[in-house]
């Protein structure tokens, strides 16, 4: 659309240019022919000559092809003709009439001589104006290629925009991948990056565990030649200690006599032990009943205590002390017989040998052979232990 209202702008200027001419020439015609119609009015003779001068500006009008040599031909043919007519007129006075026909029909001539002047300037304008045309016709249809070829650069030009318009959104979107490969690069030359550190810090970890791996084996070195050392030292113990045996083995033989007299004085110890348990036995015997005698003499004397401090107070008093002189004894043997079981500490029963204790304080007979087991004891308790070191 925007082409053929192109092709119709640019063709208006030049039809309105060519015809300009072709109306002025086509006025000039018809100027030409009312003026020579008017001429050939005047003569009324000159009928027949009229349709023949009409019929030769019709051919002249639609042939327009005479040249010059022929317009001066027929004006020397006409000249003559005058020429000779005057001749004769001049010789017989008949042919007045005649010449006058003639004087008419030669003025006739003449104007058609104008008009064929004028309507072969008009020619020529016609034919300069054909050329112009031509001329103009040549450069519209250079114009028509030129725009032909302007269209074809506008298409060209178009198809080239779209590209243009396709290549800017497909550089958006390269545009828009860049952007993300850029943030996705980035993400990884962080990662990248922190990876690095891990691994140099990884390194450093490993050079410093290599470092104290030497530190270690320079010290497991030096612990190997101690090692060797010790075991140097360890040998030389060792056949000491294999001397010490010897010497041990031969004072075992020695004392193997003495523990045959050892085990001779634990039988002798052993029955003896039995002995004071048996005897043990009786004293706890006579314990128990003291302490029922004890018991029962407690027993009347709180009664006896009470029907006194009905009577008077004050010989109550007087007879309570024996009473309490014996609960003094009472309590005096029981701390006793405490004391003697803690310091004791033997493998005796908890009742038997505080019972013991408690008699040894009563009997001094029995506490001199306790006091013997004891110590008899106490020896073989000692000598075991040494024996044993």
């Amino acid at each position: 659309m925007e082409s053929s209202t192109s092709k119709e702008d640019v063709l208006k200027p030049v039809i309105l240019k060519a015809s300009i001419p072709l109306a002025v020439t086509f006025g000039g015609l018809i100027y030409t022919w009312i003026k020579a119609k008017r001429c050939l009015s005047k003569a009324p003779s000159l009928s027949t000559n009229e349709a023949i001068s009409n019929g030769n500006n019709s051919q002249q009008g639609e042939e327009s092809c005479l040249s010059l040599a022929s317009m001066e031909e027929y004006e020397g043919d006409s000249a003559f003709g005058e020429t000779s007519v005057i001749h004769d007129y001049s010789e017989n006075p008949c042919f007045e009439e005649e010449i006058n026909s003639l004087r008419s029909q030669i003025e006739g001539m003449k104007m058609k001589e104008l008009a064929l002047r004028l309507q072969f300037d008009q020619f020529c304008g016609l034919r300069e104006q054909e050329l112009e045309l031509g001329e103009i016709k040549n450069a519209l249809s250079l114009e028509i290629a030129r725009i032909g070829f302007l269209e074809r650069e506008i298409s060209s030009m178009e198809a080239e925009h779209k590209k243009l318009e396709d290549w800017r959104s497909e550089n958006k979107l390269l545009q828009k991948r860049f952007k993300k490969l850029q943030r996705r690069s980035m993400a990884q030359y962080r990662i990248v990056k922190e990876q690095a550190l891990m691994i140099k810090a990884e390194e450093a970890e490993i050079l410093r565990c290599h470092d104290e791996l030497r530190m270690k084996v320079n010290i497991i070195d030096e612990l190997e030649d101690e090692i060797k050392k010790l075991q140097r030292e360890l040998d030389q113990l060792q056949a000491h200690k294999n001397e010490l045996l010897k010497k041990i083995d031969t004072l075992e033989r020695l004392h193997a006599s003495k523990i045959e007299v050892s085990r001779e004085d634990y039988n002798h110890v052993v029955d003896e032990l039995d002995h004071v348990k048996k005897e043990q036995a009786d004293e706890a015997k006579e314990l128990i009943h003291l302490r029922w005698t004890n018991a029962c003499l407690r027993h009347e004397i709180t009664r006896h205590h009470d029907n006194v401090h009905q009577h008077q107070h004050g010989d109550n008093n007087i007879e309570l002390e024996p009473g309490g002189g014996s609960d003094n004894q009472v309590t005096h043997y029981d701390s006793d017989h405490d004391q003697s079981h803690d310091d004791d500490g033997s493998s005796f029963e908890h009742h038997s040998v505080s019972h013991f204790v408690s008699f040894r304080h009563g009997n001094n007979g029995t506490r001199s052979k306790s006091g013997k087991l004891l110590r008899r004891i106490k020896r073989w308790v000692e000598g075991t232990e040494t024996s044993k070191t």
